[in-house]
């Protein structure tokens, strides 16, 4: 609860974004920076001079690995692109979009608002239990997440799928075990790490094992799905 008298402004037309994302990532921004990137802690920001811009940089991790995210006026976008872009030789970096990204995303099992997780979603059953505090008092829905600390567990959680076939399922798509249905599909990608179609969705917890053998109904077909552990894959 915000107990100041404040006034709240929609700021999302005045800035746009670019992230890095990988083991490279600080090594490139230092490079165009000309000087060592300060540390941060995970969700932390500071103000930086890029290319002759004030952006903020904040550390935040879209794929696992290593990332931050820099944002600037639009107009500045370009030049903070190509100081970027200059040393990408240097440190062995790509463009990529947005496809791509999501596909980095699912193989590394962290949940998308509005598309792994809503409003209605219990943080620990999107595997965000850092996100949480169980010590600090007085904040909307402490009473669940109290609940669930001294029972132990949640009824369902974000698992990912390792699945048969070529077709990817469409969100919200079934999952069933030979008894009963028990979860539905979030995302869907071919994993490129995995060399075959990969899945996040909302598993029950009896069934959360890896290696667990499950079924996946689309609308016109039934994919095989096993359980497997998340991410995907991990980092040598």
């Amino acid at each position: 609860m915000i107990s100041e008298d404040v006034t709240f402004h929609d700021e999302s037309g005045h800035w746009g974004l670019l992230a890095l994302q990988g083991p490279h990532a600080a090594e490139l921004l230092a490079q165009a920076l000309g000087q060592e990137v300060p540390a941060l802690q995970m969700y932390a920001s500071t103000t930086c001079q890029l290319a002759g811009h004030a952006v903020r940089c904040m550390r935040r991790s879209h794929t696992g690995e290593l990332g931050y995210q820099l944002l600037a006026p639009p107009a500045a976008l370009p030049d903070v692109w190509n100081a970027l872009w200059a040393q990408r030789e240097t440190c062995e970096v790509r463009a990529v979009g947005l496809e791509m990204l999501d596909t980095v995303r699912i193989e590394a099992g962290i949940p998308i608002y509005g598309r792994d997780m809503t409003e209605e979603t219990i943080p620990v059953e999107a595997n965000l239990e850092a996100a949480l505090s169980y010590t600090k008092g007085c904040y909307i829905g402490q009473e669940v997440i109290a609940r669930i600390e001294a029972r132990g567990h949640v009824n369902r959680k974000l698992a990912g799928l390792l699945l048969s076939g070529e077709r990817l399922p469409e969100p919200g798509a079934k999952i069933v075990s030979p008894q009963r249905e028990v979860g539905w599909i979030t995302s869907a990608t071919y994993s490129p790490a995995r060399q075959q179609n990969i899945a996040l969705g909302y598993v029950r917890r009896e069934v959360l094992t890896p290696g667990t053998s499950l079924e996946v109904h689309t609308q016109d077909s039934t994919l095989n799905a096993t359980v497997a552990e998340l991410p995907f894959y991990k980092q040598a």
